[in-house]
């Protein structure tokens, strides 16, 4: 599904831990696409991981947080 969404070039592509199992040139690449389609395509995306949220530049949404600390902050487009 994930490949399916970034070959169709999908504006949208959630992905529930996406980087799970995948190997480090399958991760650069995604990490890559990320980085350099922030104007063109969101990936809002859900991990454990603290490297990848850094590696990534993604906002961070913690719903762990109470409710009022959770806003995100604006997106540019």
């Amino acid at each position: 599904m994930l490949a399916s969404g970034l070959m169709e070039e999908a504006r949208v592509l959630p992905m529930d831990e996406a980087m799970n199992g995948v190997d480090a040139d399958a991760r650069t690449i995604l990490l890559d696409v990320i980085r350099r389609e922030p104007g063109r395509r969101l990936f809002p995306f859900s991990t454990h991981d603290a490297a990848l949220v850094a590696a990534s530049g993604a906002r961070v949404l913690d719903l762990s947080a109470p409710a009022a600390h959770r806003a995100p902050a604006p997106l540019a487009v």
